[in-house]
């Protein structure tokens, strides 16, 4: 299995990550900068740290888009949900229950518009809180392969 997921994961535009932050376009391929060139571990040591930070960061700018997107749809939703509660049913001649109140929100298309808007913000945090556990790994790796080649020289 171990070596299909190689593979996969090579080959496979889930590993292309896109991220949208501002201005800015984001764009890696996550297999290609996880690799890790074994000629140059020290190199690959001082990267490191610069690697996770950047990711960390954008990974806090993005909880707070995220934050937002959740207050902006709680905001939409709560707004739609007073004016469909207000509203009288034509056929009753009273105001709509909550539930179908509740319904009729969810399937408004402002509110539909915004929590795209929040899902993708979700997914990019998502995306990038991998990115940044994936690195940790590798950062373990790095130094798992720095301390193996020093031994190896004490042996030599």
């Amino acid at each position: 299995m171990k070596r299909k997921l190689k593979g996969l994961a090579r080959k496979s535009p889930i590993m292309d990550v896109s991220i949208i932050y501002g201005t800015e376009n984001i764009n890696f391929n996550l297999a290609d900068e996880l690799k890790i060139l074994e000629n140059d571990l020290n190199r690959e040591l001082k990267d490191q740290p610069t690697h996770v930070g950047f990711l960390r960061l954008l990974l806090v700018k993005l909880n707070t888009k995220m934050v937002d997107a959740k207050a902006e749809l709680d905001k939409v939703g709560d707004e739609l949900f007073i004016e469909y509660k207000d509203e009288v049913d034509n056929n009753t001649g009273r105001p709509y229950s909550k539930d179908v109140a509740m319904s009729y929100t969810r399937s408004d298309e402002g509110y539909q518009e915004v929590l795209k808007h929040y899902t993708k913000t979700v997914e990019n945090h998502g995306i990038i809180h991998a990115c940044v556990e994936s690195f940790n790994s590798r950062g373990f790796l790095i130094q798992t392969l720095s301390a193996n080649t020093r031994d190896e020289k004490k042996l030599s």
